[in-house]
C-alpha cells in the first residue's frame, strides 16, 4: 500500500511513535475524520486494542491520577498519558469495534464515557467531545444516561489565555505595555 494514499498518514506515524493520545491534539474535531483515521489504522494493520478487553481499557482510563504523600506533605503528579491513550482506544472501539455489544458491555462503555467527560483535568476538551460523540453515535442512550452525561457539558474552552491545539496565539490585552525595570516591586 502506498502511504501517500493513506488518509492522515503523517498523524498516524506521529501517534504510533508518541502515543495515540496525540490524535486528539492533531486531528480535526470531527467524528467523520476519526472514522477515516480508524479505517486507515486498520489498513496499516496497527493494533490499537492490543488484545485488551473493555474492562482493561477502562482500568487504564483511571490511571495517572495525582496522589498525595502524607509523609512528605506533597502531591505526586501522575502521568496522564496512559489514560489519554486509553481514551483513544475507547473511541476506536466505538467506531470500529465489534458490531454487537452485550448489555453488560454497553453499561461498562457508558460508565467509561461518564468517567472521561467528568474528568476535565485529565481529558481535555477534544478528547471528551470525541469520545462522547462516538458513544452517542454507537449506542442508543437512555434518558437516565443522557441526564448523567449532560451533567458534564462539553464546551469549548473560553478561559483567558487558553491556547488550543492548533497553535493559535493568545489575545494580547490592548493598551497595556508593562515596563519591567529594577524599581518595580
Amino acid at each position: 500500500m502506498e502511504h501517500a494514499n493513506v488518509p492522515f498518514f503523517d498523524i498516524i506515524t506521529f501517534g504510533k511513535q508518541n502515543g495515540f493520545r496525540h490524535f486528539f491534539r492533531r486531528m480535526p474535531c470531527e467524528l467523520a475524520d476519526y472514522r477515516i483515521l480508524c479505517r486507515s489504522l486498520d489498513s496499516l494493520a496497527i493494533d490499537v486494542v492490543k488484545q485488551r478487553n473493555l474492562q482493561e481499557i477502562v482500568k487504564e482510563l483511571k490511571t495517572g491520577d495525582n496522589d498525595y504523600d502524607p509523609e512528605e506533605r506533597r502531591t505526586i503528579v501522575g502521568w496522564k498519558g496512559r489514560a489519554r491513550n486509553a481514551a483513544f482506544t475507547l473511541l476506536y472501539l466505538f467506531l470500529v469495534g465489534e458490531s454487537e455489544w452485550h448489555a453488560r458491555d454497553r453499561t461498562v462503555a457508558y460508565n467509561a464515557v461518564q468517567y472521561v467527560v467528568s474528568h476535565g483535568r485529565k481529558f481535555k476538551y477534544r478528547t471528551r467531545k470525541m469520545v462522547r460523540e462516538a458513544f452517542e453515535e454507537r449506542f442508543i442512550i437512555t434518558p437516565k444516561q443522557r441526564l448523567g452525561l449532560d451533567k458534564w457539558p462539553i464546551t469549548e474552552p473560553q478561559e483567558e489565555g487558553w491556547q488550543d491545539a492548533e497553535g493559535t496565539t493568545e489575545e494580547e490585552t490592548p493598551g497595556f505595555d508593562f515596563d519591567w525595570d529594577s524599581d518595580w516591586s
